[in-house]
């Protein structure tokens, strides 16, 4: 467990300036810009998801992980204002985001499958053009009254072209009005696994 929170935490903390909220078992919460501005911090928050599965099946392979079982991570991203601060009592205190907005990321991560990056529609029009994602039906979750439009990614690694096919190219992300938010708006990425016996 360690060895798979530690690289995870590698990409979101160094590679994508995310911050890592908590760990929950065998869960990451983690936020983009906050408590510093992160440009483009959606791009980030789904580089960072793309990241952290490719790391964790690579995991898997490598020699250091033995017999042990695979974790087959689940991503939930969602874009939306949340209170980020030092929460708690007098004598303990936690930096933490709190609000709907983490809830949702939370229930998209039960919407995913194995493997799934599922994106809110919140976030996919920020990202919408740099990332090919398939739409999904409309689902409930628990705590909202509509349905959610949900997204899942159809991002493809091509070893040949060494990078994501129809995602990322660090050439063309320069910050922009239209994808920098503003430093009250975060991206909640919790990723949460399911060891495959």
């Amino acid at each position: 467990l360690g060895l798979y929170l530690d690289a995870l935490s590698c990409i979101i903390q160094r590679d994508t300036h995310g911050t890592i909220d908590k760990y929950i078992g065998d869960a990451i919460m983690a936020i983009w810009n906050a408590p510093e501005p992160v440009t483009d911090h959606p791009q980030m928050a789904c580089l960072a998801a793309l990241s952290c599965r490719d790391a964790a099946r690579s995991l898997a392979q490598a020699p250091e992980w033995r017999e042990f079982p695979v974790f087959e991570t689940r991503f939930g991203l969602h874009c939306a204002k949340a209170l980020v601060g030092h929460f708690g009592a007098r004598d303990r205190m936690n930096y933490t985001a709190i609000g709907d907005a983490m809830n949702v990321a939370s229930r998209l991560v039960n919407v995913a499958g194995s493997g799934d990056i599922i994106i809110s529609e919140d976030t996919y029009k920020h990202v919408s053009g740099r990332i090919e994602c398939k739409q999904l039906p409309p689902v409930k979750v628990k705590g909202k009254a509509e349905e959610l439009k949900v997204y899942k990614d159809r991002i493809v690694y091509s070893e040949q072209a060494s990078g994501y096919i129809g995602f990322f190219d660090p050439a063309a992300a320069t910050p922009s009005s239209t994808t920098t938010l503003v430093p009250e708006e975060i991206r909640w990425i919790p990723a949460v696994t399911n060891a495959r016996v």
